[in-house]
């Protein structure tokens, strides 16, 4: 009744829901503020705030507030292989035309964002380290401080064992994904170019560009240039394949239009709640909208147009077909929509921020481009009229005829397809099942293997990759990313001999399991100069006394790492270790849980009750993140199928078949992520890590709410058919009718994910391909074959009692057969 009425209203009302939805396009486009300015490009912060790594990072903010470091740059100079010797000749070059050079970028972005911290201090009275001080202004650089070789005791740890390589770190107060990182990163990188283009590096030597920042820098700029790639890509297969279903530009113009107005009006009323405080916006956010908007908004489109088209060829006017289009498919697209909008929205119960925010944006999305679609498509269907479909020109069709299978290719599969299905359904059911299976095995048994590598994410062009993969082939690869364990207990003084005694004790412990654990360097309060040659080197080119050398190193050491907290004099000391992989990898997550548990195993017995450890660093993040994901996974999808599950038992007052419809769904979902990891570990082999983390939950949550979708409109044609052609005959009618429709729709959402593909993130890769692939499957195995030869089993007593399955009453004898109608539930 609400959707008769809402096409009554469409019908006389068009040029006022047209004007109207232009006025709000143009009145939200101009009180929405710049998405840039309201989006946050951060990813640590939006984990839950008692996050071991958030508390972490609070504390050694407190204890070291002079350490504010959050991401850095890492300039890698490298000389060829054919190169030996002393490096006198790469450290004058840094000393004389480098280091200036960053600090004048520093100086012109408002001086270092603190002073030099103690260790960048000579070490030993009388020497000299020059600094180039300036008064410090209101707004200052990120930039904390630049460390290189040439300083004092710690710089002879920037340079590479082989002795091939130096290091010089810009170590930054904002995260690694902050786009504030962006403007200094450009005008590092500006400085290298313009000293290789002028000649003025040293003979032989290359300098590449890398660090946690730059990394972050190059992944939202693969990002953008994602969205921006999906987008046009998604456009020009929408177009494409509405035209070559219909036949006719108007019916593929129309719901771009609808879609991308709906889009428009969506980005900036988020924009709008997201500066009055009622939500948190992301980037990155606008691809999942782009995607699921155009996605299901055209799929909504091709509905309603192949309604009114139904109208028009039964002879009625075109207002008549829009009022009746409307009122016909409204109630079936609404549970459609509301089935997609329920389940994503479960995600707003994620603990995990970008997570919940996406369950507020997506749903509010999809709920504009619902309306959109049931208002401003069917009134530019008004305003066309019959030229819709334009340069067709064939007459009406006359009532009798099916006019949704004669412009459709192969109109005879899915009759053939439901004749097999009466003949023979449980083998049918069977083959198919066999086949999906051993994918399905496959993506349970890799279902928790995921990856976190941001650098394993961006393509292999990105000047961080090229700059990692430098670094790594001289260092640690856990050079980008140190992590910092800040061990306190309210009843040590850690300056005391006693307290000095339980730190060599614990950095004597990680020593000996230094392989075992992973790690490349310690760096603690009595070894501060770390466990490698390096430390051993560090000191001997200094012309100093012995005990003033290690006086000063005591002080040093004793200034960096001993700390107060809580009115509490030096009762913190902080452990600085270096890992050997990746700080992304999960490799480096399960060594920083066997340190952890090292680090607590030597303590005595009697401190370890009262001591407290606090991990930092972007490995302590990581895990973090991968433990709330694990939480928010399992929780989100016990909601999604709780939700679904209830919405299809209120639609077909079933249990059974909402139960095997929503299992079905599993099971292609589990072939899908199945297939997704052979095809991506076959590509390649030594370097795949897993499918992307935000990957799983968005593939999931989004392939069984479309799932059910497609489900819901079959079922919905069952009912109508079975009451003319029987419980059984009338599955296979539905089939047939509802085909053509659905197979198109589900070609047209398969499009638009594999629009992703056309980034360069292997994430988006990674997601495009699995959605694609799930709802091929989806479109033409588990509804065509799975479903209906389920509904054939038990409708007719082989499988369970036929009420089970919602027997209908006998058909009627030579029933007519009834014209092609949109599913309505």
């Amino acid at each position: 009744m609400l959707y008769r009425l809402l096409g009554h209203v469409v019908r006389r009302a068009w040029p006022l829901l047209l004007a109207g939805w232009a006025l709000l396009v143009v009145a939200t486009r101009l009180a929405a503020p710049p998405w840039d300015e309201v989006a946050q490009d951060r990813e640590f912060a939006f984990l839950p705030q008692d996050a071991p790594s958030r508390r972490a990072d609070e504390v050694l903010e407190k204890a070291f507030p002079d350490d504010r470091l959050a991401s850095n740059i890492v300039l890698v100079l490298r000389r060829s292989e054919n190169q030996r010797g002393a490096l006198d000749r790469e450290r004058k070059f840094i000393e004389d035309v480098l280091e200036p050079a960053l600090r004048k970028i520093a100086e012109d972005e408002g001086g270092l964002a603190s002073q030099p911290a103690p260790l960048d201090e000579p070490l030993f009275p009388g020497e000299d380290n020059p600094r180039h001080e300036s008064q410090k202004p209101e707004q200052r650089s990120i930039i904390v401080r630049i460390r290189t070789p040439n300083a004092p005791g710690r710089g002879a740890l920037l340079v590479s064992p082989d002795r091939q390589a130096l290091l010089i770190v810009v170590e930054l107060t904002t995260e690694f994904l902050a786009n504030r990182n962006w403007s200094t990163i450009s005008r590092i990188e500006n400085l290298v170019r313009d000293l290789r283009e002028q000649g003025k590096l040293p003979p032989g030597v290359d300098i590449s560009v890398t660090g946690s920042a730059v990394i972050g820098r190059d992944h939202t700029q693969a990002q953008l240039q994602s969205a921006h790639a999906t987008e046009v890509l998604t456009v020009v297969l929408v177009v494409v394949l509405l035209v070559l279903i219909y036949r006719a530009p108007l019916p593929a113009l129309i719901p771009l239009a609808t879609v991308y107005l709906a889009v428009q009006v969506s980005v900036s009323i988020l924009a709008i709640l997201a500066r009055a405080g009622h939500l948190t916006l992301f980037q990155g956010i606008q691809i999942y909208i782009t995607i699921l908007a155009y996605g299901a908004g055209v799929d909504y489109s091709l509905f309603l147009t192949a309604r009114y088209k139904e109208e028009l060829d039964r002879g009625v006017t075109p207002a008549d077909a829009v009022a009746r289009a409307v009122g016909g498919v409204g109630s079936a697209l609404a549970a459609s929509a509301a089935t997609v909008m329920c389940g994503i929205g479960m995600m707003v119960f994620a603990e995990f921020g970008k997570f919940r925010e996406a369950g507020i944006a997506i749903p509010l999305s999809l709920g504009l481009v619902l309306l959109a679609t049931l208002t401003f498509s069917p009134s530019l269907l008004r305003l066309v009229g019959r030229w819709a479909f334009w340069p067709q020109r064939r007459p009406l069709a006359p009532p009798e005829e099916d006019s949704s299978r004669g412009a459709r290719g192969l109109p005879w599969a899915w009759e053939r397809v439901g004749e097999l299905l009466l003949r023979r359904p449980g083998a049918v059911w069977l083959i198919t099942a066999a086949l999906m299976a051993p994918f399905v095995v496959v993506g349970g048994v890799f279902h928790n293997r995921l990856s976190y590598d941001l650098i394993g994410s961006l393509p292999a062009d990105a000047p961080s990759v090229a700059g990692t993969r430098v670094l790594q082939e001289h260092f640690p690869a856990g050079m980008v990313g140190p992590v910092t364990v800040l061990l306190v207990n309210p009843h040590v003084d850690f300056r005391s001999p006693e307290g000095q005694a339980l730190v060599r004790r614990v950095t004597d412990q990680l020593r000996e399991q230094r392989e075992e654990l992973g790690l490349a360097d310690i760096r603690t309060l009595t070894a501060p100069l770390g466990i490698t040659k390096a430390a051993e080197r560090s000191l001997a080119h200094l012309d100093v006394p012995e005990e003033a050398r290690k006086e000063g190193t005591k002080r040093a050491a004793l200034e960096r790492y001993v700390t107060d907290l809580g009115g509490r004099a030096k009762v913190g000391t902080r452990l600085d270790l270096i890992l050997e992989q990746s700080p992304f990898s999960h490799f480096s997550v399960d060594d920083l849980d066997r340190i952890e548990r090292a680090v607590r195993e030597a303590l005595p017995a009697e401190l370890r009750e009262d001591s407290a450890l606090y991990c930092a660093g972007t490995t302590a993040s990581v895990r973090d993140l991968a433990a709330v994901m694990q939480r928010d996974r399992t929780r989100i999808e016990l909601l999604v199928l709780a939700s679904v599950f209830v919405i299809l038992i209120l639609l077909l007052h079933r249990f059974v078949v909402p139960l095997y419809l929503l299992l079905s769904v599993l099971f292609s979902y589990y072939a899908t992520l199945g297939v997704s990891f052979a095809v991506f570990w076959m590509l390649d082999p030594h370097g795949f890590a897993g499918i992307d983390w935000k990957v799983a939950i968005f593939l999931f949550t989004i392939l069984i709410a479309v799932g059910e979708d497609y489900n819901i409109f079959l079922m919905a044609r069952v009912h109508e058919e079975e009451h003319v052609y029987g419980p059984v005959r009338g599955v296979t009618q539905a089939l047939d009718r509802t085909g053509p429709i659905i197979s198109s729709c589900g070609i047209i959402m398969a499009g638009t994910f594999a629009s992703l593909l056309a980034g360069s993130l292997t994430e988006m890769k990674q997601l495009g391909f699995a959605l694609a692939f799930g709802v091929l499957l989806d479109t033409f195995v588990v509804r065509p074959i799975l479903v209906p030869a389920f509904l054939i089993l038990g409708r007719s007593g082989r499988l369970a009692p036929a009420r089970w399955t919602g027997k209908a009453p006998q058909a009627r004898a030579q029933a007519p057969r009834p014209q092609q109608q949109a599913p309505t539930p």
